[in-house]
């Protein structure tokens, strides 16, 4: 099935593609839930499923489609939370540090009380200014693990420099270093709703020799 896309650099670390799965793919990906299990040994809320191989085939022929080739998937699931999840860790501000590039694609949510806070944040730590992690500085990574251990939750040491609202289909791709979590854990959650994401985790092309 054909179909376009707007893709709109929002900074040089952080692209939206919407919409991102053709309607026939999106609605084939809704239909995975009875898939769902609950992490064993997992400090996060909710339940998760593997995505199956050739919805992440397509994905990454989507990716190359729009200009975006030669990533590798390292990881990937699809991740369900209600709000029975009140320990829903990966709420917190947090980094993919294990991977290169992460792609959020944004399935459904109906779990805010109110639907402005649906979407990603990107935060910078207030006394540094950082928004990122430096990879290449083992000391800042050691540094940061300890910030993001103690202080993922308190928002008045974190400012939130872009936040991405939520929309059904979209998705954005990402610096994995970037300080980013969901909306805040603290707000209201629907007792009848729930948020519904597709995580990769990705591995950039190696650099062409010049």
């Amino acid at each position: 099935m054909q179909y376009s896309a707007n893709i709109q650099w929002l900074t040089d670390e952080v692209i939206h593609i919407d919409p991102f799965f053709d309607e026939e793919t999106y609605l084939e990906i809704l239909t995975l839930e009875s898939i769902f299990k609950k992490p064993i040994g997992e400090a996060y809320g909710g339940k998760r499923a593997d995505v199956p191989r050739d919805i992440c085939v397509r994905i990454l022929d989507i990716l190359k489609a729009h200009g975006f080739e030669g990533f590798r998937i390292i990881g990937s699931r699809l991740r369900r939370a209600d709000h029975t999840d009140i320990h829903d860790y990966h709420s917190l501000i947090h980094t993919d540090h294990d991977c290169d590039k992460a792609l959020v694609i944004y399935l459904d949510n109906t779990l805010y009380k109110d639907a402005s806070e649906a979407g990603t944040h990107f935060w910078k730590f207030k006394k540094t200014e950082k928004n990122k992690i430096n990879k290449q500085s083992p000391n800042e990574c050691f540094l940061y693990s300890k910030v993001l251990e103690k202080h993922s939750t308190d928002l008045q040491l974190w400012e939130p420099w872009l936040k991405v609202p939520f929309k059904n289909n979209s998705a954005i791709l990402l610096d994995s270093l970037l300080f980013h979590s969901p909306p805040s854990p603290f707000n209201a959650k629907n007792t009848n709703g729930q948020r519904l994401t597709l995580d990769l985790f990705l591995e950039s092309p190696p650099s062409k020799e010049t």
